[in-house]
């Protein structure tokens, strides 16, 4: 034969190159087959891996929301607590203090321009004789007169706990 002669439409040469690349194609085929066993069986590996990770971040963000809402909640009643005791001082003591506070601040003031501690001391013990008088008018007044109480309570713990969910779910969207 020529070298003119080999072409493909030749059969004797179209054969000839089927066969001789036909193992060659097996070879190849039986290795892009374990390449993809192997990687299916790593990927299931690796799903597995992955699902008891997952499993386990639930059952620690569960068992935290289960320590925290107490907690939070605690936390809360003790607030509503302090903040009630502020609603129990009464509107004169307030204005009282406010008052007592402006003299003192002023006297202050006054005083300023002289060094002479004898003045600051008298400025004290006149503010301590008041506070005295104060207290005692206050301590009989107040007796008879109701306390107030904490407007809008439940709607407070409402908004506030629902604002608490809220945050717990997005911090949980977003490490999940």
């Amino acid at each position: 034969m020529q070298l003119k002669d080999f072409t493909e439409a030749n059969e004797d040469v179209f054969f000839l190159m089927q066969n001789s690349f036909n193992d060659f194609h097996l070879g190849l085929l039986r290795s892009s087959t374990l390449y993809v066993r192997e990687l299916l069986d790593r990927s299931n590996e690796r799903e597995e891996v992955s699902l008891i990770l997952y499993i386990l971040s639930l059952v620690a963000l569960i068992m935290s929301f289960i320590v925290l809402i107490p907690v939070v909640h605690s936390v809360n009643q003790q607030k509503d607590k302090v903040l009630s005791l502020f609603c129990e001082i009464d509107n004169s003591v307030i204005r009282l203090l406010a008052a007592r506070c402006e003299k003192f601040i002023n006297g202050l003031q006054a005083e300023e321009g002289n060094d002479d501690i004898e003045s600051n001391e008298e400025i004290e013990g006149g503010i301590a004789q008041e506070d005295d008088l104060d207290e005692y008018n206050m301590l009989a007044g107040s007796s008879g007169k109701r306390t107030k109480k904490a407007k809008g309570k439940t709607k407070t713990d409402t908004q506030f706990f629902l604002k608490f969910f809220v945050a717990l779910c997005c911090i949980q969207a977003y490490y999940l």
